[in-house]
């Protein structure tokens, strides 16, 4: 609030009448130093506040490569990613697996499937 002080003291007093509900995205009334968000629109305007400065066409290819990166790195992150089954899943895994040989799928259309497993029939819509 120190910022909207900055700008007009009597802004403050108004938010706090009309109550949190109103105006804040996200109210906690203890104090918070982390904030996490998954909001791509939120990470790029956080990253690209120096490049607003240069033309269209720079800030766009900042943009790209920015993104092209990102990709880049959660990519090898996920395929490095390796987690370890206890003995009881992955035989419950290699199960399934074993079972899914003796299944014949057939696809209806673009999404729709429908698996046969001996006598028994699902539909998987994908």
């Amino acid at each position: 609030m120190g910022r909207v002080d900055q700008i007009d003291r009597r802004v403050r007093v108004y938010l706090y009448e009309i109550g949190y509900h109103k105006w804040a995205r996200v109210h906690s009334t203890i104090k918070r130093t982390w904030t996490l968000t998954s909001n791509i629109a939120e990470s790029i305007n956080n990253t690209n506040r120096k490049a607003r400065r240069l033309s269209i066409v720079s800030v766009l290819d900042f943009m790209r490569l920015t993104v092209e990166s990102w990709n880049a790195k959660n990519n090898e992150e996920g395929k490095n990613t390796l987690t370890v089954l206890t003995k009881r899943y992955n035989d419950i895994l290699n199960d399934n697996k074993q079972e899914s040989h003796n299944m014949t799928v057939r696809a209806s259309n673009e999404f729709l499937h429908t698996v046969i497993a001996g006598v028994k029939r699902f539909v998987v819509c994908l």
